[in-house]
């Protein structure tokens, strides 16, 4: 290693440190991404490497849950912190401990500096939205202190069968603020939508495509009610299915379909599958 880089690295190791004093002594929000999750005094803890510092988050400072009481809701706290690993948060430091390279940090006093900005949004305007954990059908966000669970309708135009194929955690994406209450200063709460910052494919759907002309889509979900074929990006049309003989349609397939119904204003388009172009290459 260069002398220059090693004094690059120590002038970058300084400078963290003197962060993490200023944070403690003014309040000052940082930013880290969650590396682990550890057990520190009984507590579990997310753990931001920041440099060389080690930042501790305990459970209780790591959001405004309410301190779980059942099992059921220990493990779900739990599996909610495991699942946050790789997420980007903010965090502000309680507690030093030099000697050990250790901080104790808040990042549920980082929220509540982020709400004070809560008053400025306005309804249409767009901002930041943090992914902070993801499941099959629900995604953690946070929005300026504000933690959402979105759903995917949410989040697409189209349909989502699981929600980590399209988001992970550590995600920093644009989302729309749909609804602001801020009446209870200690519970506010923001409606937001990720899929409201791209264009509505239905808007045009009646226009694009033709009542019984056939069309090549993809198979993109199949259910006991239904086929879905995605035609684009947002718009999959409900196909019943084809109840061929010997032959079984997979997610992937490239098919033909006869479309029978548009209604683009209510986002439904019904359609026929009458052949298979293409099987899918797994």
């Amino acid at each position: 290693m260069s002398k220059s880089k090693i004094l690059e690295l120590q002038n970058q190791s300084q400078q963290n440190w003197i962060d993490i004093y200023e944070s403690k002594q003014t309040n000052k929000v940082l930013s880290g991404t969650i590396n682990a999750v550890e057990a520190h005094s009984d507590k579990l803890c997310s753990v931001v490497f920041y440099g060389d510092a080690k930042v501790l988050i305990p459970q209780d400072v790591f959001n405004f849950d309410k301190e779980p009481v059942t099992d059921e809701e220990v493990q779900a706290r739990r599996r909610k912190m495991y699942a946050s690993i790789g997420s980007k948060v903010d965090f502000v430091v309680l507690d030093i401990e030099r000697g050990e390279g250790i901080a104790i940090a808040s990042r549920k006093k980082a929220m509540e500096i982020r709400r004070k900005e809560l008053p400025k949004l306005q309804e249409g305007q767009r901002v930041k939205c943090r992914v902070i954990a993801v499941g099959k059908q629900i995604a953690i966000t946070e929005v300026l202190g504000v933690e959402k669970r979105l759903l995917p309708r949410d989040i697409s135009w189209g349909l989502v069968e699981d929600l980590r194929d399209v988001l992970s955690a550590g995600d920093e994406l644009d989302c729309v603020v749909k609804n602001i209450k801020l009446d209870n200063p200690d519970n506010p709460d923001i409606s937001v939508s990720i899929r409201d910052t791209m264009p509505n494919p239905y808007l045009l759907v009646d226009k694009k495509y033709k009542q019984d002309s056939e069309y090549l889509g993809t198979v993109s979900l199949i259910r006991e009610g239904g086929v879905f074929v995605n035609l684009e990006p947002g718009i999959d049309a409900l196909c019943p299915h084809p109840g061929w003989t010997n032959m079984r349609l997979n997610t992937g397939d490239k098919v033909i379909v006869k479309i029978r119904k548009l209604d683009g204003e209510n986002r439904k388009v019904r359609a026929l599958i009458e052949r298979l172009v293409r099987r899918a290459s797994f």
